[in-house]
């Protein structure tokens, strides 16, 4: 079955929209179609194994892959943007979501919508923010104190059991953890991390290559 989530990933429309934000000059961090997959990818990993069905999980992959569609006229204000096509598109292409309030809010509100009791809206912001190892820092990045820190950021790996959210950074030896945590966006994620695991009844811990990262609990 061919489903609401497959059909947006292969439309030529959407995958040419990433492709030109992809091509902009610039960027600090990739907003392309990579960057949007890996955003669903993490979005399928933790929904699956928290219980949702197949159907939910592939509405919460819509708002995943149509995110950042805004960015295409720049990063400031591209929530609003994203929300306002996406809502265009999924009724010019006649796609109908069970949950589309729900998706389309998570789209308007992935930046800093921490406050929510939207399980689609968390998602996507934990799996957004968490899209930070090194592959995703654009040439632009790497002259920005804290972004570039991220080129250092070999994986992050994400479970969940019953009791806890576990992060982990694996970093290699170069990486300025002091200049990471005072980046804006670092300290964003640790906040994604801990609505989101507020949200789900768990424990956020954070760790580096590891091991506790103390710096986490002022977040």
């Amino acid at each position: 079955m061919y489903t609401n989530f497959e059909k947006i990933r292969d439309d030529p429309e959407v995958i040419a929209i990433y492709q030109r934000i992809k091509d902009a000059d610039g960027q600090i961090a990739y907003h392309d179609l990579c960057h949007v997959l890996n955003v669903c990818a993490t979005m399928e990993s933790v929904l699956r194994p928290l219980g949702y069905d197949e159907a939910f999980i592939d509405e919460a992959l819509v708002a995943g892959i149509l995110h950042d569609v805004g960015v295409l006229e720049g990063k400031d204000g591209h929530p609003e943007r994203s929300f306002k096509w996406a809502s265009a598109y999924l009724k010019r292409q006649g796609i109908k979501l069970c949950h589309e309030r729900e998706v389309l809010e998570a789209i308007a509100n992935h930046s800093s919508g921490f406050d929510t009791d939207n399980i689609i809206q968390l998602t996507l912001i934990l799996a957004d923010k968490l899209d930070i190892k090194k592959t995703r820092v654009a040439p632009g990045g790497l002259i920005i104190p804290g972004m570039r820190e991220y080129r250092h950021i070999e994986d992050i790996v994400l479970t969940i059991d019953d009791e806890t959210l576990k992060v982990n950074f694996i970093t290699d030896a170069d990486l300025n953890l002091a200049e990471m945590l005072d980046y804006y966006f670092t300290i964003k994620t640790l906040k994604a991390i801990k609505a989101f695991a507020k949200k789900i009844g768990r424990k956020p811990i954070v760790l580096l290559n590891g091991e506790p990262l103390v710096e986490f609990e002022g977040i």
